[in-house]
């Protein structure tokens, strides 16, 4: 993918993320809500990458993976 084709593909996911989640956006998400709605929007528009998520602090010293798509295991 060319650098062309790939600033395209950034610009269609930061225009369809500003649809959803924006000032006006379509839909009021919580936020595990709106970091699912971002993980699916860039790995729909950037499916070479493998793992789009993630890592939430829950406690002391605690990452939990949370919203992501893709494959977590190669």
């Amino acid at each position: 993918m060319d650098r062309t084709e790939k600033t395209s593909r950034y610009e269609k996911a930061l225009e369809e993320l500003e649809y959803l989640l924006g000032a006006e956006g379509k839909y009021a998400l919580d936020d595990i809500g709106k970091m699912a709605t971002i993980s699916t929007v860039l790995k729909m528009n950037l499916p070479h990458f493998l793992f789009v998520g993630f890592y939430r602090a829950t406690g002391d010293r605690v990452l939990q993976i949370g919203p992501y798509q893709g494959c977590l295991l190669y």
